[in-house]
């Protein structure tokens, strides 16, 4: 689909598109669900989850942007753009961040195994680190939901 955007050819039919009222709680809970579940499999994937999903969303903003814009609708494109682009930068960070818990967790594994580190302590640490970045990267999702609601 990414071929047919850069193309120039889109087969969404963006003339159905209706503006409605926005849920912030819904968009807040979208993204928020999409936000942890690629980061909690993205840890135990090194990452490649995560940027799967990164990939689909930028892949995503291309078609629908590509297709407001052959529609004639390009007027709405610049309504999308504050909201993707934090969107987007969390899901970098869910990118990044997996990736070094990957890393973190088997040398950690590996220090476990050869009974260099307590297993207590690494619970503890891993815990600490995810529920830190889960908050800051909460903070940013519910800017992107107030964003998308206020545009």
């Amino acid at each position: 689909m990414l071929l047919i955007t850069l193309c120039g050819h889109s087969d969404l039919d963006v003339s159905q598109i209706k503006v409605e009222n926005i849920d912030i709680l819904e968009v807040f809970y979208h993204n928020f669900i999409t936000m942890f579940s690629s980061t909690i499999f993205g840890i135990f994937t090194a990452g490649i989850y995560s940027l799967c999903i990164l990939i689909v969303n930028v892949a995503n903003v291309g078609i629908l942007s590509n297709a407001l814009y052959i529609n004639n609708m390009g007027h709405l494109i610049p309504i999308l753009i504050p909201h993707g682009i934090i969107e987007l930068v969390s899901l970098c960070l869910c990118v990044i961040y997996s990736f070094f818990s990957f890393i973190y967790l088997i040398k950690s594994i590996k220090q476990v195994f050869l009974r260099n580190c307590d297993i207590k302590l690494l619970i503890k640490k891993i815990f600490i680190s995810l529920t830190e970045f889960i908050v800051v990267n909460t903070v940013l999702l519910i800017i992107a939901a107030v964003i998308e609601y206020i545009v």
